[in-house]
């Protein structure tokens, strides 16, 4: 059962006023909830000093969301129910954020790493530490409240023959390194990144040559080579 939103809330506030250090921090929390809540039994007490330790550090409500390997993508779409994409499929989770919640969530993002995001700069995009994608947008762009979105990538390297039949995995890797212009396109979540960065992996120097915005020339040594007349069989 979910901790009482307005204990936690209490609670998290004398937190966020005393700063506790992180030795300290759950055996505080549990000493503020006694106090606020002396009838709550043990079981009581320990969901809400693990709901008020989230949402004090870290990611807050969203590390047990994160934590699901399953999950790829988190949306905030302003205050109300948390969206997650697992499998492909959209589904709402039982998991509700307040505007503040959501402000301190992208604050608690941006500002380690030196970006701003107010009504000046309404817009911001950032990599967590895992290299998950992270889009936030606050009023007045965002005209329901601030929103959120982490777009994560898997654990697992997929193989260039896992996506695409055998012919087709061997033209792509002479078009790759023969150094040829390849667009790759697709819906929201179809798996172009995830696509780009394997079929990257097959060229010499190892990585891909992505490039979202401006142009970038190669070395005039790479530029002087011609490649190949043509794919495998063709030439």
């Amino acid at each position: 059962m979910s901790p009482d939103a307005a204990l936690t809330e209490r609670v998290h506030r004398r937190v966020l006023d005393e700063r506790p250090g992180a030795g300290e921090l759950r055996r505080r929390i549990a000493e503020l909830t006694r106090a606020e809540a002396p009838l709550l039994d043990d079981a009581g007490v320990a969901d809400l000093v693990d709901a008020v330790a989230a949402r004090t550090v870290g990611l807050g409500a969203l590390d047990a969301v994160l934590a699901d390997p399953a999950v790829t993508e988190v949306m905030v779409n302003g205050p109300g129910p948390v969206w997650v994409e697992r499998h492909g499929t959209l589904r709402r989770l039982d998991l509700w954020l307040g505007r503040a919640e959501v402000e301190l969530l992208v604050e608690r993002i941006v500002g380690p790493l030196g970006l701003r995001i107010d009504r000046t700069a309404p817009l911001v995009d950032a990599r967590l530490a895992d290299g998950s994608r992270v889009n936030a947008v606050v009023p007045p762009l965002a005209l329901d409240g601030p929103c959120l979105t982490i777009r994560r990538f898997g654990a697992r390297a997929i193989a260039l023959d896992e996506v695409a039949p055998p012919g087709v995995a061997a033209l792509l890797t002479w078009a790759v390194q023969a150094r040829c212009n390849v667009v790759v396109s697709g819906g929201t979540g179809a798996g172009k990144t995830t696509f780009a960065e394997r079929a990257g992996r097959v060229h010499p120097a190892g990585r891909a040559g992505r490039h979202h915005r401006g142009r970038r020339r190669a070395p005039a040594a790479a530029r002087a080579r011609r490649p190949p007349r043509g794919p495998p069989g063709q030439r």
